[in-house]
């Protein structure tokens, strides 16, 4: 259920591409997960999450925090992005 909500606000894209390498992959998924930023936070600011069952797991809630921390995660990811570009291409 949560994947079919996550593919409605990110237009049916994958968030995870597996890559040529396993080093690679793990920074696709963050480059992934960075150019569906304000998808993500719009799934978390909609009315179907607010009223789904996830919002009240511990996960549901640490996912929320996550996605919701632009002081936290989203700048990490940036940077991680930043130094491992050069590396990838």
């Amino acid at each position: 259920m949560l994947i079919s909500w996550l593919k409605e606000f990110i237009k049916d894209r994958d968030l995870i591409r597996p890559g040529a390498t396993r080093f690679a992959t793990s920074y696709l998924t963050l480059a992934c997960l960075n150019e569906h930023k304000v998808a993500l936070m719009a799934m978390i600011s909609s009315s179907k999450w607010k009223s789904s069952k996830f919002v009240t797991t511990k996960e549901g809630r640490r996912f929320e925090a996550i996605v919701l921390d632009s002081r936290g995660f989203w700048p990490y990811d940036t940077s991680c992005l930043k130094a491992a570009t050069p590396l990838i291409k």
